[in-house]
């Protein structure tokens, strides 16, 4: 059976892009945050999702897609340790369990880890196995896709930097 109109609609309204990844999952795009949906210290903005599988026919659902603000990395503790890898670091910062929060990946460098556990402002992390002694920068993603950025433009800042030996 062929797909080819399938759609997440935001609110009845936002048609976004959707792909079947298996029988029972699928992965939608998602719109922009529009400028007037702005955060506040009681709720974050959210959209109600629907599916459709042929363009025509819309699920009729209460899913919340949540919109949530970057997290910050303060410091990375400790932030050196061996090639082996196995280094277990705190993260100090903030915003890393906000509502509608899932996959939490850290990545050193390039290398995605999972976490080992975690709160809104802490975590702890396992580096990974390095090949060479660098610098590499940590960085979180709430969803395992999108990565906050380093601070300073071509440069490793201190605060979510981990150093290999």
């Amino acid at each position: 059976m062929g797909f080819g109109k399938v759609k997440c609609i935001f609110n009845d309204t936002i048609y976004m892009n959707a792909t079947i990844l298996e029988q029972d999952i699928i992965k939608c795009d998602s719109p922009p945050l529009p400028p007037n949906f702005g955060f506040s210290d009681s709720a974050a903005p959210f959209y109600y999702i629907g599916i459709t599988l042929n363009g025509k026919e819309i699920t009729n659902t209460t899913i919340k897609f949540v919109y949530y603000i970057d997290p910050q990395i303060k410091s990375v503790t400790p932030n050196k340790g061996p090639l082996r890898g196995c280094t277990v670091s705190q993260l100090f910062g903030k915003g890393f369990n906000q509502e509608g929060v899932c996959n939490v990946t850290v990545r050193y460098g390039a290398m995605q880890q999972k976490i080992l556990n975690y709160t809104d402002t802490e975590m702890n992390i396992t580096s990974p196995q390095a090949k060479i002694p660098d610098s590499v920068v940590v960085s979180i993603a709430l969803n395992g896709q999108q990565f906050i950025y380093d601070k300073t433009l071509h440069y490793r800042d201190v605060e979510n930097t981990f150093t290999y030996y």
